[in-house]
């Protein structure tokens, strides 16, 4: 399982997909073909869903030096549709993304991690947050994830924010 962070257009046809996922932490792969019309991946695809992913290493080629990722199958399991459909909480989970990008350098898997950033998303989609909710869950969740990479000591914050719970 995996959540996709961001999509970039590789070239006319591909995307660079960035997902954090379970099982392999953060990672890059490349969707080869999804840009286009009859693609059968792209529906599956979709910012800040919770998806099933299926990869293979990439080839050597010519043009690569083989290292890397490629996309063979999607499978959407949670749209996070209140995300999508909602700009404060859509601006919310990129922001969400933006600090994973920027504190998680690569592949690393950690279960805790993935239950921190799952817990995050899920909320964020099934509540309903007023503009101060969301600021607490940002700061929430930043905390956490810092936290679970070591940059901060529970001892060091006398305020009981890193159980399980997202409440």
């Amino acid at each position: 399982q995996a959540i996709l962070l961001n999509r970039e257009d590789k070239n006319e046809k591909d995307k660079l997909l960035d997902f954090y996922a379970e099982n392999f932490g953060r990672i890059g792969v490349l969707g080869r073909g999804i840009r286009n019309a009859q693609s059968k991946l792209a529906p599956n695809l979709m910012i800040f869903s919770r998806l099933e992913i299926v990869f293979v290493a990439k080839k050597s080629s010519p043009f690569s030096n083989g290292n890397g990722w490629l996309l063979t199958d999607a499978a959407e399991i949670d749209p996070f549709l209140n995300v999508k459909n909602n700009d404060e909480k859509f601006f919310k989970a990129g922001e969400f993304a933006l600090f994973l990008k920027r504190f998680i350098a690569g592949q690393q898997e950690d279960a805790n991690l993935w239950k921190i950033i799952v817990g995050g998303f899920n909320f964020l989609d099934k509540q309903n947050l007023n503009s101060e909710d969301l600021k607490n869950l940002d700061l929430l969740f930043r905390l956490r994830i810092l936290k679970e990479l070591g940059h901060l000591n529970q001892e060091e914050i006398d305020i009981p924010i890193f159980s399980d719970e997202w409440i």
